[in-house]
Parts: C-alpha cells; structure tokens; sequence
C-alpha cells in the first residue's frame, strides 16, 4: 500500500517538474508590472504593493495563477487596491532598484523568499509589511488582501480580521 502511494506522489510531482508557468494560457491575470513601476506608480496612487515571487517548476504556483488570480473578487481588489508585481525567482532578468541593478533570483533572495510561491506585501513606500508563503485558494487569499489592503493590519490581529472576512 506504502508503495502504491509513493509511486502515484512521485508520478504526480515528476509530471509537474517540467512544466513551466504559461502566463498566456491564464485566462485572466492582475495587471503585472515591475517593482520599480510599483513603486513609482504607488508612490503617487498610495496603493499597496503586493509581489508574487514564484518559479517555472512550482505546482503551487501555477494553481495560484490558474486558480486564485482568476478569481473576479482577487483580480478586482488587487486593482482597486494594489500594485502587482511578479518576480521569477530563477531569473536572471536584471531590475534596477534605487540605482542598484539585480537580477530577479537576487530580488526574491532580498523579500525573503524561502519556500514557492511568496507573496510580500509592501507600503506604497516600498517599506516591508509580510509575506505569506504557499497556495491559498481565492476566498481565503481575498481575506488576506483586504486586511493589508484596509489597513487593518496596523490596529488589530489577523483572528479579529477573520471575523469579519465573508
């Protein structure tokens, strides 16, 4: 049975391996842009920043872009609320930041990714507010946005939040 289970993970993660994230195929997406776009544009709009650090091979990944960031209620509030950003932390695709050029890879290093995908959310400041690491379906990953989005993150816990989130 030990067996049975172990050879339908490894088939189910080796079939995931080698696909890469098709930006294309994603039916919708969030209005991407480049962090230092971000927080150019935030700087002036006083938006959030929200940065989805991910990478070609990630399965969770691409269900957040194929599932979660279809979502109407997600891609609505992260206009209305937040700069997207998108960051391949393989790349070796340079940005420049504050005169320093890095590559991608350097960047998600920087936001602390350790684990695919990270989301970090930033002031319109650039200033570091979290991260959340891993997949979360849209209902749940809509919560977390409106309590960075609201503000509600500077004056209450994220369990009095849930409270409140539908």
């Amino acid at each position: 049975m030990f067996t049975r289970v172990a050879l339908i993970l490894l088939a189910f993660s080796l079939s995931a391996f080698g696909q890469s994230v098709d930006w294309d195929q994603a039916e919708k997406t969030p209005d991407w842009t480049s962090l230092p776009d971000a927080l150019q544009e935030a700087a002036t709009s006083d938006d959030k920043i929200m940065v989805f650090i991910y990478t070609e091979w990630c399965g969770y990944c691409r269900r957040m872009i194929h599932n979660t960031f279809q979502d109407d209620d997600v891609l609505d509030y992260l206009e209305e609320k937040f700069q997207s950003v998108r960051v391949n932390a393989e790349s070796t695709e340079e940005v420049s930041l504050d005169g320093q050029v890095v590559t991608e890879s350097q960047l998600a290093q920087a936001l602390g990714a350790q684990g695919f995908p990270t989301v970090v959310f930033m002031e319109p400041t650039g200033k570091y507010i979290t991260h959340l690491p891993g997949f979360l379906e849209p209902n749940d990953y809509l919560c977390v946005l409106s309590f960075i989005g609201s503000g509600n993150y500077e004056s209450q816990s994220y369990g009095e939040h849930l409270e409140t989130c539908g």
